[in-house]
């Protein structure tokens, strides 16, 4: 478990990092808020690149809500930067959005993130 938020006595939410899954973005499961496929036309990643991990139970892949989708890296560019939150050294988390801006920037590719679907929480 990653630790991603913490606020004492109030809420703590984290990633389990050891449950991959099967699944990939590019599945029909995954609708983004417009209920568009997530990898559309024009993303610079190739189909299947984005293969789902489990994250944990809440906005996760079998959630009532809207799923989560958390993207762990290491890519250490200034737009990186600005479009995640460092957890750790040398690891930051950005959502989908960033990621597409870091690959389309042509500073990552979608080998070079980590993607998860859900979170962990109390």
């Amino acid at each position: 478990m990653l630790v991603t938020h913490h606020k004492e006595g109030e809420f703590t939410k984290g990633i389990i990092l050891n449950r991959p899954t099967n699944l990939f973005l590019s599945d029909e499961d995954f609708l983004d808020e417009d209920g568009e496929p997530y990898s559309k036309a024009g993303d610079n990643i190739t189909e299947n690149s984005w293969r789902i991990w489990f994250g944990g139970d809440m906005s996760g892949l079998y959630s009532d809500d809207d799923t989560e989708i958390v993207c762990l890296h290491s890519i250490d560019t200034d737009l990186a930067r600005n479009v995640s939150e460092v957890l750790l050294n040398n690891v930051m988390m950005t959502n989908y959005e960033g990621a597409i801006q870091i690959i389309n920037a042509k500073q990552a590719e979608a080998k070079d993130f980590w993607m998860f679907a859900g979170y962990a929480g109390k």
